[in-house]
């Protein structure tokens, strides 16, 4: 277990003190990883999670106690995961940035660097002192390709940061297989807290630890099990916490297939992650499951690579049965990548995905092992190749840095994370629902290309159509419902009423459709009570507004909208009621103290309205909307000369005032 301490400077190896020469190493990874990853500094939010994880998420806007104590209260679970000491990273990305992306990627970049040196500092202590090993599995684990979701994408924090702490904890254990010292099994338990309070997949830890215990020649025994009970006790601890919280809503919508297609699904992942580690292609944000033909998968492209990854681990097992000491590092490397993998091998149909990248990022690291302790071998035995050996490799990493310096731009908007997913799976033949739906959501929400939107949301609705879903996507048909509003506004503005008339129906259609299977989401019934306020359907409005409310009890949007249907409607004592409980909530918007003051105006609540208006003309000094408003109140309350004043800056500031009504006002004011 000691390090090799032999000063011999043999071909592969490097003296004992030679910290120099692996700092150099080490930074040259460093940089080259930095550059493969430097266009994720350019890249934006997408819609793939990451409403979910900040752009929408109000836990990350309150870095105060009592928002603390919130993000780590297990009922603030995000998109079904708990992690809240990553959603406590994100909450200080969010204090120092707001939402401006790159800082939230330049964290998950920082991050992986210095997993990267970790990686590479685990490798030299597991390898006994080889620097060609440490450095080898460091710069493939550093610009591999498959490590882009992880880094790329900021959702993915939680990755790049539970890897911190679980590599930190392998590193700390090594040293406590050396040092023998209670403290230091105490910093490892520690990390592993850190772990899985920033992603779940931690669990597994303890069984890693077992197979350190192995590699070392450290016997099993009741005191290396009893070391290991608090971490097992914890692992199932945040296991049962997973399973209560994903079983909300994580069990996939695609049917449980029959037991060899679930074992397929499985092998099929785990020959995917093995073939990918040596040609990373045809990466995607999204593998979903192969499309039945005439009810039967495809034998050459699905079974036939399911079959190679159940024969690889078999072959592994074999290997390392009757090899033992000889296969030490064959087994130790397949069966870490196997231990930290298993989890997420699909042999349950669980979620949209066959398999995903992000899933190799620490897993990789017992798979780049292997090789790399074979070639420091080779290197060992055959100094004449190691000029061959360094170049080959040299251009290997150069290659796949080119590779993940492309690929992190894939991850630059919405719009090109799921153009890249539809070009690598389009419809026909596969059924990947999500990235139309996604896609289409882009361009009609964000980029208000409401034609390209609704295109993308056709296919995605015939696509949700052919599952034959047991529940329709909600969310797809209240997106296809605003969308058809939208145009249909589009459509009223430019005079074609008839048409915009066709729209709001098609649009109140799809709402209705989600609304059936929206459950709690109050969204829905506040988006189909606005389609029916632009057919000026009133009552059913009114009643679709009651339902949000009902839902979500002081909604602020459902609450401001429906505000403006009593504004409008001329109901001024439920305008205001409902204005004045939307100012509560958020004090710093204008727009509610406008409507608010107008509609006590009308109620000749004029005191009270010239408060909303003078507050306004503090904050919108150039509004003549307000002035002219003001100048209302101020006549009717006798103070004509105020009122005068008030519309004379109204009509400087370009609002159109009543050429009489200034007469009037000077009359009255005796001017």
């Amino acid at each position: 277990m000691a390090h090799n301490k032999k000063k011999k400077n043999r071909q592969g190896e490097q003296p004992a003190d030679g910290r120099n020469g692996r700092g150099l190493i080490l930074g040259g990874i460093l940089l080259l990883t930095l550059a493969a990853f430097a266009p994720s500094f350019n890249c934006g939010f997408t819609n793939w999670d990451d409403n979910g994880y900040v752009t929408e998420n109000k836990l990350v806007t309150d870095l105060s106690p009592a928002g603390i104590k919130k993000i780590f209260s297990t009922d603030s679970d995000v998109m079904l995961n708990y992690h809240p000491l990553t959603m406590l990273t994100l909450a200080l990305d969010y204090k120092s940035a707001g939402l401006k992306a790159p800082r939230y990627h330049a964290v998950n970049v920082l991050l992986h660097l210095a997993n990267t040196a970790l990686v590479f500092w685990l490798i030299y202590l597991l390898s006994g002192g080889k620097l060609f090993a440490a450095a080898f599995v460091a710069l493939f684990f550093g610009v591999h390709p498959m490590h882009v979701e992880s880094v790329a994408w900021v959702s993915e924090r939680k990755d790049v940061l539970y890897a911190l702490f679980f590599l930190a904890a392998l590193i700390a254990y090594r040293f406590f297989l050396e040092k023998d010292r209670l403290s230091l099994l105490v910093l490892v338990f520690a990390l592993f807290v850190l772990s899985l309070l920033s992603k779940p997949a931690a669990v597994v830890l303890p069984v890693v630890l077992l197979l350190f215990d192995h590699y070392h020649g450290r016997k099993l025994s009741w005191r290396t099990l009893g070391e290991k009970l608090p971490f097992f006790l914890l692992s199932v601890l945040f296991g049962l916490l997973a399973v209560k919280i994903q079983s909300k809503s994580a069990i996939s919508h695609f049917e449980l297939s029959m037991t060899f297609e679930r074992l397929c699904f499985g092998f099929y992942g785990f020959s995917a992650y093995l073939w990918k580690l040596v040609a990373p292609v045809n990466l995607s944000a999204l593998h979903p499951y192969p499309l039945h033909l005439h009810g039967k998968l495809p034998w050459l492209t699905f079974y036939l690579p399911a079959c190679a990854g159940a024969a690889a681990l078999l072959g592994v097992g074999i290997t390392a049965l009757v090899r033992r000491e000889k296969a030490k590092v064959l087994f130790f490397g397949s069966a870490f990548f196997f231990i930290t993998i298993a989890l997420v091998l699909q042999f349950l149909s669980v979620g949209q995905a066959l398999y995903a990248e992000r899933y190799a990022y620490i897993p990789y690291i017992g798979l780049l092992f292997m090789p790399a302790m074979w070639l420091q071998g080779l290197l060992e035995k055959r100094p004449g190749a190691r000029n061959i050996v360094l170049f080959f490799v040299a251009a290997a990493g150069l290659a796949f840095a080119a590779i993940t310096f492309e690929r992190a731009k894939v991850w630059k908007d919405s719009g090109t994370l799921w153009g890249d997913v539809i070009k690598k799976y389009p419809y026909p033949p596969w059924l990947c629902e999500v990235a139309y739906e996604s896609r289409g959501e882009y361009f009609a929400k964000d980029r208000g290309e409401l034609d390209k939107g609704l295109a993308d949301y056709a296919i995605a609705e015939g696509l949700n159509a052919r599952l034959r879903l047991k529940e329709k996507n909600h969310k797809l048909y209240r997106n296809m419902g605003n969308a058809f509003g939208l145009k249909g506004q589009q459509l009223e503005k430019a005079g074609q009423q008839e048409k915009a008339k066709e729209l709001y129906a098609k649009s109140a259609e799809y709402l209705s459709i989600s609304a059936l299977f929206c459950g709690s989401e109050p969204r829905t019934f506040t988006n189909r009570a606005i389609t029916y306020m632009f057919m000026k359907r009133y009552d059913l409005a009114e009643a679709d507004f009651a339902a949000a409310l009902k839902l979500a009890p002081g909604d602020p949007e459902a609450l401001e909208k429906r505000a403006y249907l009593y504004y409008t409607t001329g109901k001024d004592k439920e305008a205001v009621a409902d204005y004045t409980a939307v100012i509560m909530k958020a004090p710093g918007r204008n727009q509610p103290f406008l409507y608010r003051g107008i509609a006590r105006s009308r109620l000749g609540l004029y005191k009270e309205a010239l408060e909303d208006f003078n507050m306004l003309a503090r904050r919108e000094p150039s509004n003549g909307n307000v002035f002219f408003n003001m100048a209302v109140c101020q006549s009717r309350l006798g103070r004509h000369a105020e009122a005068l004043a008030s519309a004379g800056k109204a009509r400087e500031l370009g609002f159109a005032v009543d050429p009489a009504l200034l007469k009037q006002l000077r009359a009255a004011a005796g001017k």
